[in-house]
């Protein structure tokens, strides 16, 4: 993003890094504290950067919070989400069927910010919405992004899992990217 002229703001979410020591349960799959800490960043850049607009990019848990936290902020303008969860509910049951394992969905969390539920109504601020998978993946495909109303699909074929989108094809990932952040 950088080589393309982009200004970049990184941040981990709290339990991650060295950011706080919040401890994080491996039996948890979401924390609503990482809302907390996406809204934070975008209110910092907001407040101290004179920064109006964002496109926002996110991997993984990040890309359904990117979507989430994104669709309901009207400063954001596009989104780009790479292999997202698209429900807490159906996550949860992806994984038990397919490794058999319970994760712990928190009581409580704001459904406005699953990306299922953020995308029910139309979103004018938005200019454009790329979301990345391969339908190689286990547990989020092109079969399961189709539910998010308002957004593209970009699908990686030749990448083994959703973690690998970016490294299976660099230059083809990018100038999509790219492309896509270029377009009015």
């Amino acid at each position: 993003f950088l080589s393309a002229g982009y200004n970049v703001m990184t941040y981990d979410y709290r339990g991650y890094g060295k950011s706080s020591d919040f401890a994080i349960d491996a039996e948890t799959y979401i924390y609503p504290q990482f809302v907390t800490d996406l809204n934070a960043v975008l209110d910092f850049l907001r407040k101290y950067k004179a920064t109006s607009k964002f496109e926002l990019y996110g991997t993984g848990i990040g890309a359904g919070l990117a979507l989430g936290v994104g669709a309901n902020r009207t400063e954001t303008k596009k989104i780009i989400a790479d292999g997202p969860w698209v429900s807490l509910e159906g996550i949860k049951n992806k994984i038990k069927a397919k490794h058999g394992k319970e994760v712990v969905i928190p009581f409580g969390f704001d459904k406005n910010f699953e990306p299922l539920y953020a995308f029910e109504k139309p979103k004018p601020h938005l200019k454009g919405v790329l979301v990345i998978v391969t339908p190689k993946d286990e547990l989020i495909g092109p079969a399961d992004v189709k539910a998010l109303k308002g957004t593209d699909t970009y699908v990686v074929k030749n990448s083994p899992s959703n973690k690998e989108n970016f490294s299976t094809d660099k230059n083809a990932y990018f100038e999509k990217i790219a492309a896509f952040l270029k377009e009015q």
